[in-house]
């Protein structure tokens, strides 16, 4: 039995190879559960070819409230091509639908009558339009879930829901049991509100999670008869209602796991951050993990260290890592050859500076830079000819902030990319 609850601090799993160009494609069309249009923007690996013989796992991606489509599209694509480019994942497509709607910016990927029937856009219209589109495996052993925040507990929970339609999940960030997150997430609601004491008013406005609630409500206790078309959780008093919370409860990961007959035919992965900024995220998180230990159901849950609710490359790295061998059966390669070496940085961690060590098989062109979490170039160290040999370069930063920082090697068509951290 696999069952793991792992420490993660921030890292990154890519040897030295030529890197990839995947390429981003935007399409829409009407699904019949909706009825209106929808947006989705497609990773297409480098080779795609519309009218070719291959055929590729897909990945459908969920993204976060007040996201579209696009979002996290670089961190996305980075990972991927990186991945794809070192072997240590077979090239895949992934979807990424849009979820945004009116009026609490969006739909926590259920059928709901307020928000529409979002669940089955993505488990039936969506991968019937894509399979009719792309070129992907039409079999659910190569289809997955994953999504971050409201997309997490939209992946998890669809994928429980429909065991026989994918193979694996990953959820980034999510509210995996109500049961344990509710209770340390009321209070901060109550604190928005603009009495000090009972009897409270809850308003769209209020603050972010009172504005939270309302956008789970419409997704999980819709009431179009009701102020706000939902019925809200918590009565003036700031009890939560026991007979809507029973409504919740039917979209909760951790009850449905409960309710699932073993063995539970799904690869599982989640993570969180331990510094996530949402009241009960993380505990949530972990207690979703103890449950699925005690039904004895196989997972994989990493807890990341100097983590916030936010995704960063290393949860898709880590993310695509898992889903690419449940999909293939392939553990990621753990050393190519190729024309560069990038050493680990010293030291590292580092206050001021640290030094960046690399050697070049061949001559070529050579550079060296370094990029935030973001994706913003924080630096170029490096961007000349060089001849074949061992070298070094210094990475002053006085003016950076502290965090965790990618140091990017190219030359030629082979790349190498590792991290260090900045404390201060």
């Amino acid at each position: 039995m696999k069952i793991f609850a792992c420490v993660f601090g921030l890292f990154l799993i890519i040897p030295v190879i030529a890197f990839a160009d995947g390429t981003w494609s935007d399409t829409s069309f009407v699904p019949l559960s909706l009825g209106f249009e929808r947006w989705m923007r497609i990773y297409l690996p480098e080779g795609y070819d519309p009218g070719g013989s291959i055929d590729y796992p897909v990945i459908y991606w969920l993204h976060a409230w007040g996201g579209t489509h696009t979002q996290d599209s670089w961190a996305t694509k980075f990972a991927l091509d990186s991945l794809i480019s070192s072997q240590q994942i077979q090239p895949v497509i992934v979807v990424k639908p849009d979820g945004w709607c009116q009026p609490y910016n969006g739909c926590m990927w259920v059928n709901s009558e307020f928000y529409g029937d979002y669940e089955d856009f993505v488990v039936y219209d969506l991968v019937n339009f894509i399979e009719s589109s792309f070129c992907v495996v039409s079999d659910p052993e190569y289809r997955c879930l994953a999504g971050h925040s409201m997309g997490a507990g939209g992946s998890m929970r669809i994928a429980l829901e429909h065991t026989d339609r994918y193979k694996a999940v990953a959820s980034h960030a999510g509210f995996q049991d109500l049961q344990v997150a509710l209770p340390m997430f009321v209070p901060e609601a109550l604190e928005e509100c603009p009495e000090s004491e009972p009897p409270y008013t809850y308003d769209w406005g209020n603050g972010s999670y009172t504005n939270a609630l309302f956008l789970s409500a419409g997704g999980y206790s819709p009431n179009l008869n009701a102020p706000d078309s939902v019925d809200f959780i918590l009565d003036e008093n700031g009890m939560i209602i026991d007979s809507v919370y029973a409504l919740w409860e039917l979209f909760n990961p951790a009850h449905m796991v409960k309710e699932m007959s073993p063995p539970v035919d799904l690869d599982i992965f989640f993570d969180c951050g331990v510094n996530d900024e949402w009241a009960g995220v993380y505990a949530c998180n972990c207690g979703y993990s103890d449950t699925l230990a005690a039904l004895g159901i196989e997972h994989v849950f990493q807890s990341l260290e100097s983590t916030t609710h936010q995704m960063n490359i290393n949860r898709f790295i880590q993310e695509f890592l898992f889903l690419g061998e449940a999909m293939t059966g392939i553990e990621a390669a753990s050393e190519l050859s190729a024309g560069v070496l990038l050493e680990p940085a010293f030291p590292n961690p580092f206050s001021n500076s640290t030094t960046f060590c690399f050697q070049l098989m061949e001559p070529g062109r050579t550079v060296l830079q370094v990029f935030d979490l973001s994706g913003r170039l924080v630096e170029t160290l490096l961007n000349e000819e060089l001849q074949a040999g061992s070298f070094s370069a210094v990475f002053s930063a006085e003016d950076c902030c502290p965090g965790i920082y990618l140091y990017r090697l190219q030359s030629g068509s082979s790349v190498q990319i590792q991290r260090c951290i900045m404390l201060k």
